[in-house]
């Protein structure tokens, strides 16, 4: 996430020098997800939204107005930010034979998993 990556697609030649239409779309779909783009022979990817955690099977097809062929790739959107406290944990001070409590900080994992907080002594 937050990089972009760019990504050209084979060269689609007819063997009857027929002009050739070439489209990619997501399978499934009408067009490309939100974060692609695409120029007629290069896809462009860039993503910065969580959201757009998963894998996108992306179909492209190559007509020569007669006949067509199709070939499917995927594009496949991790992200690496591991999970975090919302605010950093504050060190605590506790007198021998003294009890505290303490409530930790909210945490979060920019892709909803399930986060185990330990504490380690």
């Amino acid at each position: 996430m937050g990089a972009t990556v760019e990504y050209t697609l084979p060269i689609c030649q007819d063997p009857e020098g027929l002009p050739l239409t070439v489209s990619a779309v997501r399978t499934g779909y009408t067009g490309l997800p939100s974060f692609v783009g695409y120029d007629g022979s290069t896809l462009t990817m860039y993503t910065t939204s969580v959201s757009d955690v998963g894998t996108y099977q992306i179909e492209v097809s190559c007509s020569d107005q007669v006949s067509t062929t199709t070939s499917y790739f995927n594009i496949i959107v991790t992200n690496d930010s591991p999970p975090h406290f919302a605010t950093s944990p504050v060190a605590q001070t506790v007198i021998v034979s003294q009890t505290i409590h303490y409530t930790l900080p909210t945490y979060e994992d920019p892709e909803n998993l399930p986060v185990t907080a330990t504490a380690v002594q």
